[in-house]
């Protein structure tokens, strides 16, 4: 119950980017994911993920590194657009609610 995890917040088609495996036009498609440190019940968001993957080769790239250049900036546009869910905060909200009511009970 204790650890990381990942969940998948958006997935999308990269437009007019091409793929650098079968050099196709608009077949590749990013994934978002949201990275957690869970505690038990209690998520905390830790930071965020991206994966292309082409639709037409199967190329995937699972790591920022792996990518060309011109894919790595367009999937990193969408990833600094896309917004952590709200539910990823929980564990932060709860334990800075629980030091609140501490101090105020002193």
């Amino acid at each position: 119950m204790i650890g990381t995890v990942r969940k998948e917040v958006k997935c999308m088609p990269l437009p007019d980017t091409e793929c650098g495996h079968c050099e196709k036009n608009n077949t590749l498609l990013t994934r978002i994911y949201t990275k957690m440190f869970v505690l038990r019940i209690l998520p905390f968001a830790i930071g965020k993920e991206m994966s292309v993957e082409c639709v037409s080769c199967k190329k995937a790239y699972m790591a920022e590194w792996e990518m060309p250049p011109h894919i790595w900036e367009n999937a990193n546009f969408v990833k600094q657009h896309t917004k952590q869910p709200l539910y990823a905060y929980i564990g932060y909200a709860l334990i800075g609610l629980a030091i609140i009511f501490g101090l105020l009970k002193q």
